[in-house]
């Protein structure tokens, strides 16, 4: 069998999807430490990480992430989020 060659997708600023891992839903909540309903949720509403969608199926990246995760990083309760 022959090598596969991933060549990168346009939209995603140069990125090549070579070496991501990809993750279901439930494995992406889990590495968030949230339910799987709470980022269904956030994927209706716009406020959860990017993802992409194939069929019915939604795939998220680790390194999207774990981006989206450390955007989230507060010093204290009373830190107000910056807008994007």
């Amino acid at each position: 069998m022959a090598d596969r060659v991933i060549t990168p997708v346009s939209g995603l600023a140069g990125r090549s999807l070579e070496g991501s891992r990809r993750l279901n839903r439930p494995q992406a909540a889990e590495f968030l430490g949230i339910s799987r309903s709470c980022l269904a949720k956030m994927a209706l509403t716009g406020d959860g990480p990017s993802y992409f969608k194939v069929g019915a199926r939604v795939i998220y990246d680790a390194g999207d992430l774990a981006c989206w995760l450390e955007c989230r990083r507060r010093a204290s309760t009373s830190q107000v989020r910056e807008a994007a």
